[in-house]
Formats: structure tokens, sequence, C-alpha cells
């Protein structure tokens, strides 16, 4: 005599992948709401600062004006220059997030929020400065957000 059988329907298979599936989905919310409080800490971090510098070609990033006034913090970390900023005064989607290397005047930048969703972006490529998407894009945009959550404020 063979032991007892067991059988799935379609249903319950589908309804124990949902279920599964649904345990992982707060985990990803909880990091993207970790990485949204940590870009929000940067944030303030960086408004504290007296420096306010112009950024020009704004309409590369979709702001209404061709320069911005900024606040900001720099960094170069293994030969690549970072810049972290945020317009003055503040405005919706006011970061700017930027990473590249000052001896081929190649940067990527972006502009984001809390949020952490890629409003626009543009590539200074030896000085020709130019609207810019697709994968790469994305993928620097990834990289450049990990880069300041990974970082400490200060």
């Amino acid at each position: 005599m063979v032991g007892p059988r067991w059988a799935f329907s379609r249903r319950a298979a589908l309804c124990g992948s949902a279920l599964a599936l649904a345990g992982i989905a707060p985990a990803a919310t909880q990091t993207e709401l970790e990485r949204s409080k940590k870009i929000q800490a940067w944030m303030n971090h960086i408004r504290t600062t007296p420096n306010v510098a112009p950024m020009s070609n704004g309409s590369i990033l979709d702001f209404k004006v061709e320069q911005v006034q900024r606040k900001q913090i720099g960094l170069t970390v293994n030969g690549v220059q970072r810049l972290f900023a945020v317009v003055t005064p503040y405005q919706r989607d006011g970061i700017v997030l930027a990473a590249g290397n000052p001896d081929t005047r190649t940067f990527g930048v972006h502009r984001t929020g809390t949020h952490l969703r890629r409003v626009s972006s543009g590539r200074n490529a030896g000085g020709q400065v130019s609207r810019w998407s697709g994968p790469e894009c994305d993928d620097d945009f990834q990289a450049q957000i990990a880069f300041w959550v990974a970082r400490p404020i200060g």
C-alpha cells in the first residue's frame, strides 16, 4: 500500500505563492523607507550649510530656470568626484546627485526627491551637456543613491 497522496489544486498553489510574495513585499518597502530616511537625513544636513552655489544648465534637469541656487557637499572617493546638492529655496524634487571623473570632465547628474525616483538626468561629457536616459543612466542613478545611503552623514 502506498502512503497518502497530497494533491494541490492550482488555486491553492497560486494562493500559497501570493502569500509568500506578500511576506516579501513589506521587507522591500522597509528597505525603501530606510533609504528614503537616509537621503532625507543627508538633505537636512546639507541644508544647514551656509554656502550657496549656482548650478548652470538647470533646464537639462527640468528646472524652470537655467541657473539654480543650491547648497551642496562634495566628496572625492577613489578618484570619483561626488556631489549631493539641495536646491535652495527647496522645491519638490530638489535633490541633485552627481558623480564623475574631473580629469575627463565626464559626469552623470540626476534630479530626484526623497521618494528616490529619478525625475530627470543629464550627462556632461567633455564639456558637452545633454539629457540622459536609458539603462546605463538608471544604473548610474541607483549607484549614486547607494553611495549616499551607505555613507555616514557628516
